[in-house]
């Protein structure tokens, strides 16, 4: 019975040392097992004395007092083992809640959230991240090679830029956006933000982060952008753009001497009259026709302003020969002369254009001023022409530029004029198809006047009713 009594404290004295080992800072099971030690030696000590009777052995006080301190210590170890296991289960709770939080934050936000082992090469990508670009969670294999496939082929160094530079420059922090490959093949543009984590050595271990769908945000700013540059009633761009346009060919010329481009500012004759007539409405819906008509005198490349309410500015890009531009002036005036319809309406109107070439020494103010004074002198030859700064003589751009008061416009035109101007087409409105002219024609007699002016005047307000 000794002899079972020995081998199982030795049994409980070996697990004890193997719990020691496993958990060496556990006090709880070094008092148990310091117990089962000084129980293992004073059964050792009793048992001697009873096998060799005749030595004289220790009181049974000692033993007594031996087993009072094993038991005392038991009961050390056992409350030192509860209040750790209490400890353990309250950080494990706290654990639980916070991954509960963040599973739940997760879930609930709209970003997509990814999580890179640099030891490993393993790329976590969450469910979230994939179901954003339309795929499900096994169409994506996680892995960095899978996400920057995705990425746009104009954008993927610029990401992988950001990571390097973000881990260079010891933030380890960074932000960059970038379009990102949709399911259904189109290209949509995300925001990523990621943190690296380093470890006690300074050693990057991990990165993670999130990707967000910035669509909406671009889509706002590209439309605030191009209303910037934009004619909101045409379409067509605006002066500002046309003008940074104009100093790129500019600057293009100066590098290149084959490099030609030429400026046309094309303005309708007469306009006002026909808002006057008709309404600022239909003034807009021809604007917008007569947008349309001048796009198709034009060739790829070649960008058309609306500069003012009835002008527009054509920029001619690397032409061949400056007669182009000329070529491209008789083209604009055939098409606008061909009569508009607008609802129950059918108008005949008319341009003037001015043409400036660019050269070697051309400032673009320079240029917008010439083919300013040019298309004055279109206009005071006849209108429904072009005029070509460029042959227009020395003195007659000094007093196109600046007439004196006692010239009018006519004088100037009669004078200086450099060649025979078109024939002008009638300019007029045809309300349901019956000519009415626009012009007021004069009497001397003031009542005669009146009664041809209420025979030949049309009420436009109640056309379209």
């Amino acid at each position: 019975m000794l002899t079972i009594s020995i081998i199982a404290q030795l049994a409980a004295a070996f697990i004890a040392l193997k719990l020691i080992a496993n958990d060496r800072y556990n006090w709880g099971w070094i008092a148990i097992a310091g117990a089962i030690f000084i129980m293992f030696i004073r059964r050792v000590i009793a048992g001697y004395y009873v096998i060799y009777s005749n030595l004289e052995g220790p009181s049974e006080s000692i033993f007594s007092l031996i087993d009072l301190v094993i038991s005392l210590v038991i009961f050390i170890g056992v409350i030192l083992i509860k209040y750790r296991f209490m400890a353990i289960e309250k950080v494990t709770k706290k654990l639980r809640q916070s991954e509960e939080r963040y599973a739940l934050a997760a879930q609930g936000a709209t970003d997509g959230l990814w999580d890179w082992d640099l030891v490993s090469g393993v790329l976590y990508l969450s469910p979230r991240w994939k179901h954003t670009l339309g795929y499900e969670d096994k169409d994506i294999v996680n892995s960095p090679e899978a996400w920057f496939s995705l990425v746009h082929p104009d954008d993927i160094d610029g990401l992988k830029a950001a990571i390097s530079n973000s881990i260079s420059k010891d933030s380890y922090h960074f932000e960059h956006e970038y379009r990102i490959r949709e399911k259904n093949g189109t290209f949509n543009w995300v925001l990523c933000r990621g943190m690296a984590m380093v470890d006690e050595s300074g050693n990057l271990t991990r990165m993670a982060g999130s990707q967000t769908d910035i669509k909406i945000r671009k889509m706002a700013e590209q439309l605030l952008q191009h209303e910037a540059n934009h004619d909101t009633l045409t379409g067509l761009p605006n002066r500002a753009l046309m003008e940074r346009r104009l100093g790129r060919l500019v600057e293009e010329r100066r590098k290149n001497i084959k490099f030609n481009y030429a400026m046309l500012y094309v303005d309708i004759d007469g306009f006002k009259e026909i808002n006057d007539n008709l309404g600022h409405q239909m003034g807009d819906l021809l604007l917008i026709q007569i947008s349309r008509r001048l796009e198709s005198c034009l060739r790829p490349g070649d960008m058309i302003a609306r500069t003012g309410g009835d002008e527009f500015t054509i920029l001619l890009e690397d032409i061949d020969d400056p007669k182009e531009a000329v070529v491209s002036a008789k083209r604009i005036l055939n098409e606008l002369n061909t009569p508009f319809k607008l609802s129950n309406h059918q108008l005949q109107i008319s341009a003037s254009i001015g043409i400036a070439l660019g050269d070697d020494s051309s400032q673009a103010k320079e240029l917008i001023h010439n083919s300013d004074i040019a298309i004055y002198a279109a206009k005071t030859s006849g209108k429904n022409r072009y005029e070509l700064f460029d042959s227009i003589p020395e003195y007659r751009r000094l007093v196109l530029a600046k007439p004196p008061d006692n010239i009018s416009e006519l004088d100037v035109g009669s004078r200086f004029s450099t060649h025979k101007p078109a024939p002008a087409p009638k300019r007029g409105i045809s309300p349901n198809h019956s000519d009415y002219s626009l012009k007021k024609e004069k009497s001397e007699n003031p009542a005669r006047n009146k009664a041809y002016r209420s025979r030949n005047t049309p009420d436009y307000s109640k056309q379209g009713k």
